[in-house]
């Protein structure tokens, strides 16, 4: 964290920076290093397995209150992590400069010239000319955008003997799944509770829907077990009706079988389900 929320509170500085719009305190740097080298083992819904689970982290903070920092901090955080040795340096931020002869973007050459590879942040100034920020604006730095849009989940409605649902929502699913196939398509549900390894103990689930309660361990996990039990497809409830439809989208992945969310288990019941749309 490049600031927290109790230092914050001692500083007697507004929540709000009044120039940039963001928050005294931040943790940017958390959440760069979960990606790089999170471990997947966080109890929690969405449990990130980095890039790079196993690598030696550093983490060398340059930045501040209201995440900004100042030119000699990070040239002396360049510079400590060429020393220590280090093979790569992430560099998650960036200035409104579009410049390749910034102070830190020579910086950033001389520490690739030293053998350090630099892995830069683009900026967030969108795609237009000059809008590339320092020091991702080096010669010789891995400089990396990003882009997004908006998706439709995918829903689908389904029959479990005189009971319809009209909330189903896509949670996951294998790149090469086709959910048309699912149509008009009768399966048996098994129940495997929160869809341990051990729930599945006793149990055939080969072609069959199992039925899985949210809670406890990672949601990406519960499907990823299924599929290794050999279940065709994935029901997946709240465990806390208060809370609604669960507010995760995996998306598509080698690992995933068809997974759907249900808003509440309601009385579904090891029998038979009818996907209809």
């Amino acid at each position: 964290m490049e600031t927290t929320y109790e230092e914050w509170k001692q500083s007697g500085e507004p929540e709000i920076s009044p120039l940039g719009g963001s928050t005294y305190y931040t943790s940017h740097g958390t959440h760069v290093s979960g990606t790089i080298a999170g471990q997947g083992k966080n109890n929690a819904d969405i449990a990130v397995t980095g890039v790079a689970p196993g690598v030696e982290l550093y983490g060398y903070k340059v930045l501040g209150p209201y995440g900004s920092g100042s030119y000699s901090n990070i040239l002396a955080g360049i510079e400590r992590a060429v020393v220590d040795g280090m093979d790569v340096i992430n560099l998650s931020l960036g200035s409104n400069h579009n410049d390749p002869l910034d102070p830190t973007s020579i910086a950033i050459n001389n520490a690739a010239l030293a053998g350090t590879v630099a892995v830069i942040a683009a900026g967030n100034s969108g795609s237009d000319l000059y809008s590339l920020g320092s020091p991702g604006t080096s010669a010789l730095a891995l400089t990396i955008g990003a882009s997004d849009y908006s998706i439709t989940v995918p829903t689908a409605s389904a029959a479990v003997d005189n009971l319809s649902f009209t909330d189903l929502r896509l949670l996951a699913k294998n790149y090469s799944d086709d959910l048309n196939a699912l149509k008009n398509q009768a399966l048996s549900i098994i129940d495997v509770g929160l869809g341990y390894d051990y729930n599945y103990d006793g149990k055939d689930v080969n072609g069959k829907m199992v039925l899985i309660e949210r809670g406890i361990f990672s949601l990406n996990e519960k499907v990823m077990i299924a599929k290794k039990h050999g279940a065709t497809a994935v029901l997946l409830y709240n465990n806390d009706p208060k809370e609604g439809q669960i507010p995760h989208y995996l998306g598509d992945g080698s690992e995933f079988i068809p997974a759907f969310a249900l808003r509440v288990r309601t009385s579904v019941k090891q029998t038979s389900i009818l996907m209809v749309s």
